[in-house]
């Protein structure tokens, strides 16, 4: 009786660690670099990171981000490479290829310009007449994103807010849009 009891309880055991270890499972989620929301640089990886890392903590996943050009990352998830990406804005288009979550951000645009150069302005068509930037890969939400594809809006394409930045302090452009947090953080940061 001993013996059987025993080997009950090692089958037990065996038993509960496999569960346990199938329950806990694993996510690939690509992501740009975006900080203060995701830091590749950072030990949380970023305030929405670390965010996102709890949630799906308490419904058993360990969550691991790949840094990557957004538009890469939203490639490489959409082909299947990872389980997901994360941050970007609702689209019809992209119902094609993701499910959306309820939000987990709310984002703040504004346009950073010189303080010596206000840019003044109550519709994104205002605009118009100014020599704009923004970063490859970001949308700035959809009143903007549609003035551009309507031709509303010239702006040119950079690799970064840290370049836009350069390029308005050396009189290249007159203004860019941006996240705030994001640009306060990169400024804080620089």
């Amino acid at each position: 009786m001993k013996r059987y009891l025993t080997m009950l309880l090692v089958s037990l055991f065996t038993w509960i660690e496999t569960v346990t270890a199938d329950d806990t499972q694993h996510l690939s989620i690509a992501v740009g670099d975006w900080p203060p929301y995701f830091d590749q640089e950072a030990p949380d990886q970023g305030i929405v990171a670390q965010l996102l890392r709890d949630v799906f903590a308490e419904e058993g996943f360990t969550v691991s981000y790949h840094f990557l050009p957004w538009k890469r990352a939203y490639y490489e998830a959409a082909m299947g490479k990872h389980d997901a990406t994360a941050v970007w804005m609702h689209a019809e288009e992209r119902e094609q290829e993701f499910t959306f979550s309820d939000p987990v951000l709310k984002e703040r645009f504004v346009v950073f310009h010189l303080k010596d150069q206000p840019v003044s302005w109550s519709s994104v068509e205002d605009l118009s007449d100014l020599r704009l930037r923004g970063s490859i890969g970001y949308s700035y939400g959809s009143a903007f994103d549609q003035a551009i594809e309507d031709d509303l809006l010239s702006i040119e394409w950079v690799a970064s807010t840290v370049l836009n930045f350069r390029r308005l302090l050396f009189d290249r452009i007159d203004a860019f849009p941006e996240e705030i947090n994001v640009g306060y953080h990169i400024l804080l940061a620089s």
